[in-house]
């Protein structure tokens, strides 16, 4: 009798190991895969693996290309470079590395227009800068609150100049208009061209 139980459970199990490998069993929250499930999502993950390493080949390729064109484009501009140099006199070279020097004449000129354009009254002060053959430009300005914002905007944003706005300060004059004062330091200007060390210029 026992030996028939024995036999009977034996048979239940393997139903049940037969039947979990077939379809699955789901207990609760608790999910058994079937052989069929196991090899399906094996399946999709050698998939991915081989999208993920064609990938990686693709990109690496692509990147090692992109930094074999870029060193290729360094040694010609260094390869240019270098003859530019070694055929160029020494004159050529000391005028290639001389900074631009800005006429006096031209700075006034450039500057009073933008000045006239925005309907402020300006001062500018010229002395010596904290480098050698460079000069402070010390600026006062006066007029309505968006015309001083228009004339400094216009002057920072000229490429032709470069010129960045220091120290700048704002208060109210004895006619009840704003007055705006700031710096442009150390600008290379043209020392014969300077006839004298103060500048004032109105443009009302």
């Amino acid at each position: 009798m026992r030996r028939i139980l024995l036999y009977t459970l034996i048979i239940i199990l393997l139903a049940l190991f037969t039947l979990m490998a077939l379809s699955g069993v789901s207990i609760g929250k608790l999910r058994i895969a079937s052989i069929s499930e196991i090899i399906e999502e094996n399946n999709k993950l050698d998939v991915e693996i081989e999208k993920l390493n064609t990938t990686i080949e693709t990109d690496y390729v692509s990147a090692k290309s992109n930094l074999d064109e870029s060193f290729k484009k360094l040694q010609t501009s260094k390869k240019k470079y270098n003859d530019t140099i070694m055929f160029s006199t020494e004159e050529e070279i000391k005028a290639a590395n001389q900074e631009e020097k800005y006429k006096i004449g031209y700075l006034w000129t450039k500057i009073g227009l933008y000045a006239t354009k925005n309907d402020v009254v300006m001062q500018a002060n010229v002395t010596q800068g904290s480098v050698k053959d460079k000069y402070n430009i010390s600026f006062t300005v006066v007029g309505e609150y968006i015309s001083i914002s228009e004339f400094i905007r216009a002057i920072e944003n000229d490429s032709n100049l470069g010129f960045k706005i220091e120290d700048f300060s704002l208060s109210t004059n004895t006619d009840n208009l704003l007055k705006g004062t700031f710096i442009i330091r150390n600008i290379a200007i043209d020392s014969n061209s300077i006839t004298s060390m103060t500048k004032a210029t109105s443009n009302r």
